[in-house]
């Protein structure tokens, strides 16, 4: 372990948080999500990996933020930016051009009306492989309070733009 963390260029923990990895991490119940943070980092475990994230990747999401999205008029939301006409042909949302949204984080509860069916955001992300720390941080995309894109899920069914009509393609990227 300490090689996998010299790699990433961190200083080796103590050997007393590498024995809590071991102790707490690799031998907790498969449906928990253990932690152990030092203050070069965290290490976690998801879907049978460990990882190893950046101790900013627990911070809470940034507030609601409102967002005209235009060609060359990104928005930073925390860990992520959203960019719309991505220079990379990268494509995560299409969007009906000229609309103003607000932008957020989960809170919880939330739905989105996606492939003919109201659906629990949480549990998309979950299906989709998202590990819970970035599912916290990802953005939603709201319209007259009316939830019409999730991040890394799409745009609801009833809010994608309709044949003919102008559409602003937004890539989703690591902040």
């Amino acid at each position: 372990m300490r090689g996998w963390v010299a790699a990433r260029g961190i200083s080796a923990p103590a050997t007393v948080v590498l024995q809590r990895v071991l102790d707490e991490i690799l031998t907790a119940a498969p449906d928990r999500e253990p932690q152990v943070i030092w203050a070069e980092g965290v290490f976690t475990r998801f879907r049978d990996h460990l990882y190893l994230l950046d101790p900013g990747a627990l911070e809470a999401a940034p507030p609601a933020q409102s967002w005209r999205p235009a060609p060359g008029q990104p928005l930073v939301f925390g860990a992520w930016t959203l960019v719309p006409c991505s220079e990379n042909g990268q494509v995560d949302l299409l969007l009906p051009a000229d609309v103003r949204l607000q932008v957020s984080s989960a809170q919880g509860g939330e739905r989105l009306y996606y492939r003919g069916m109201h659906r629990q955001v949480s549990e998309l992300w979950r299906q989709a492989g998202i590990p819970p720390w970035q599912r916290r941080q990802l953005p939603l995309l709201f319209a007259d309070d009316k939830l019409v894109a999730a991040a890394r899920i799409g745009v609801a069914d009833d809010f994608a733009p309709a044949r003919g009509q102008s559409a602003l393609p937004v890539a989703l990227l690591p902040s």
